[in-house]
């Protein structure tokens, strides 16, 4: 719910960007460049929210989620209590979706550099073309209009792929303990 606020106070202020650029654009307006650099400050702001995920430690705890439920279902050959049910079905459940995902988390990681830097350097050469040459005002708006779709929708993916991560994250740090007091029970 909350990332849908987001995205649509973000789409929202896109849209807003596009149509004020729309309705102002010529190559000596100052404002143009203003918008472009405003779309340039929201990449950039992906660019540090992608930078705060932590891949390895998504990847760490996916391992260790593995490796403990192996453990149990290697040792343990009783019949659990409801509560131990729901944990390690609550905990099972934080990798279930990575491992539908091909590549996991080296994908999103390779996949983000990558489209944050084109988006960067696309930005870039249109503010480029903007200011330094002739381009036709309808070239401009169609191409300013599809960054600035590319660099809301790279930003709304990232907002989602931060909360997911850090829902993991919490959840791990909640039920881990659990397990290994379950699994230590199982080693006496």
């Amino acid at each position: 719910m909350v990332n849908r606020k987001i995205n649509s106070a973000l789409t929202f202020t896109i849209i807003l960007l596009v149509s004020t650029l729309i309705t102002s654009c010529h190559n000596a307006d100052p404002k143009v460049t203003t918008r472009i650099d405003s779309v340039m400050a929201v990449l950039d702001s992906t660019h540090a929210i992608a930078a705060r995920i932590d891949f390895e430690k998504e990847e760490e705890n996916a391992k260790k989620i593995k490796s403990d439920l192996e453990f149990i279902q290697n040792n343990f050959k009783d019949t659990l209590t409801k509560d131990m049910g729901f944990v390690l079905s609550d905990y099972r459940g934080i990798v279930a979706e990575e491992e539908e995902e091909q590549g996991g988390h080296e994908n999103y990681e390779k996949m983000l550099k990558k489209e944050l830097e084109y988006s960067r350097m696309q930005i870039l050469n249109l503010k480029h073309d903007f200011e330094k040459t002739d381009i036709p005002a309808e070239d401009f708006k169609k191409y300013f209009e599809s960054e600035s779709t590319a660099v809301s929708k790279l930003h709304a993916f990232v907002l989602t792929k931060q909360a997911e991560f850090l829902k993991k994250e919490q959840q791990f740090n909640s039920l881990q303990p659990k397990v290994q007091a379950f699994i230590d029970s199982l080693k006496k």
